[in-house]
């Protein structure tokens, strides 16, 4: 009788600290944040600005989904030209939008477990692995072309053609490591390096005037540097 008494408390002892686990785990989980928020400024290799508006949500603990939505602009004006082959005219892009592309970033966002930093634990230390997709909008432009009369002072356009570009990819891959810090229980600051296969003049880097492509830098690869500020709940 004894023994049947010590196991039975015993089983009642096991079945209530498993409940009591249960119930703190499901207690953790409600109140795990889902959502991030978040704004991000960059630079790039290209001379470029980057900014970048997205919203991520936590499928598991370090594991969510993101979309972004991204775009580019120069930092300093910039327009393409040249002379037609009888050397009569001279030919210059007129665009006057600062925006270079935007395109759709979805990505998988993989996290480390939190540091927390302090006695309050008013701070936490983190780093994100983010590896994606960027899928510009749209991947080709157009141009409008001005022609002026090739001699000096010569600013006012006789004619002008609108063309497109033809053959720019879609899509393209990119992976973003970035260093997190937890500042209370909402806000996040963020620095990032992220490495793309994306080409930001692609969308007009193969347009053709008078036979001749345009004059475009171009690297292997675009790398950026960045500052993102985020909302979590």
């Amino acid at each position: 009788m004894q023994k049947l008494s010590y196991a039975i408390t015993m089983t009642v002892f096991c079945l209530t600290i498993s409940q009591l686990a249960q119930g703190q785990e499901r207690q953790e989980e409600e109140k795990r944040q889902r959502w991030n928020i978040e704004v991000s400024g960059a630079l790039n290799n290209y001379d470029l600005w980057e900014l970048e508006a997205s919203a991520t949500y936590q499928v598991f603990r370090y594991a969510g989904l993101t979309l972004g939505l991204w775009s580019a602009g120069e930092l300093h004006s910039r327009s393409f030209g040249g002379t037609t082959a009888d050397q009569r005219w001279r030919w210059q892009s007129n665009d006057d939008s600062p925006i270079c592309c935007l395109a759709l970033r979805p990505s998988v966002r993989l996290s480390t477990p939190v540091w927390w930093v302090g006695r309050d634990r008013d701070c936490g230390l983190s780093l994100a692995l983010s590896p994606g997709l960027t899928l510009p909008l749209p991947p080709n432009r157009t141009l409008q072309i001005d022609y002026f009369p090739n001699q000096a002072g010569a600013w006012t356009a006789i004619r002008s053609e609108r063309v497109k570009n033809h053959g720019a990819r879609w899509l393209s891959a990119h992976a973003q490591i970035a260093f997190c810090a937890m500042i209370g229980e909402h806000l996040r600051v963020s620095v990032g390096y992220t490495c793309s296969g994306f080409d930001p003049y692609e969308n007009v880097r193969y347009i053709t005037v008078e036979g001749q492509r345009l004059d475009i830098e171009r690297h292997k690869l675009m790398h950026s540097a960045s500052l993102a500020v985020g909302i979590c709940f």
